[in-house]
């Protein structure tokens, strides 16, 4: 099981025993998450720009990346359609371990999410559909190759999986060249990878990679934009 872990910030994260990592950083899960995914694809330009904005999130994880992102389009009319992909959906007694929803404000919409998570089963490559207010999610459960990301879909894209040390799926050319494909022209990809391979396999896809200073405790983090 993994193990519930406090950080710097005071808002939780998780250890992973299978892969040997912590889903966020240890200096501050909130502090990454906003850091590295919501400024790195200029999420609050493209609420403005757009009465829906479009996202798609490569490793749902404990499901901060989506409430982080969720929260500015509650309070607006502004929607969000969300997707995710993953193949290792928490247990609902794990997502109501952590904090991150009272942290932020969202103990509603993610009491609500509770109850819906109670109804998905073992991965099965299907996708799920939770709908709240003016957001909503519609989550693979299964293998992210599985997965149909269709052509030119996505504002912008949160690539979250496990490192390329254990996880090397997500990050192989031949993938990151359907999320290419899924992305809009002017789109952002953002991660916290910033290690050679990655950049050199996001700029043979035809993204422009480009490096910006990480979070506490990193030295730097990539957004990969799409002519």
């Amino acid at each position: 099981m993994d193990e519930l872990r406090l950080t710097g910030d005071g808002s939780h994260t998780l250890y992973s025993p299978e892969y040997g990592q912590t889903y966020h950083s240890r200096f501050g899960a909130i502090e990454e998450s906003r850091h590295v995914f919501v400024q790195g694809v200029r999420l609050e330009e493209l609420l403005k720009r757009n009465e829906t904005v479009t996202l798609l999130e490569i490793g749902f994880g404990t499901g901060l990346n989506f409430w982080l992102s969720a929260r500015p389009f509650l309070t607006g009319n502004r929607r969000l359609n969300y997707r995710a992909v993953e193949a290792r959906l928490l247990p609902g007694e794990t997502f109501s371990r952590l904090n991150h929803a009272r942290l932020l404000g969202l103990e509603e919409p993610f009491g609500a999410f509770l109850r819906w998570r109670a109804g998905i089963g073992p991965a099965d490559n299907r996708e799920y559909h939770f709908r709240y207010d003016t957001i909503s999610l519609g989550l693979f459960h299964g293998e992210a190759r599985r997965a149909d990301y269709g052509e030119e879909t996505f504002h912008a894209i949160y690539l979250d999986a496990f490192s390329p040390d254990c996880n090397p799926e997500p990050w192989a050319e031949d993938y990151l060249k359907r999320l290419y494909r899924s992305l809009k022209p002017g789109g952002l990809l953002a991660t916290y990878s910033s290690r050679r391979s990655v950049r050199e396999a996001l700029t043979a896809c035809g993204f422009c990679v480009e490096k910006r200073p990480g979070s506490r405790g990193k030295r730097e983090i990539l957004s990969a934009y799409k002519p």
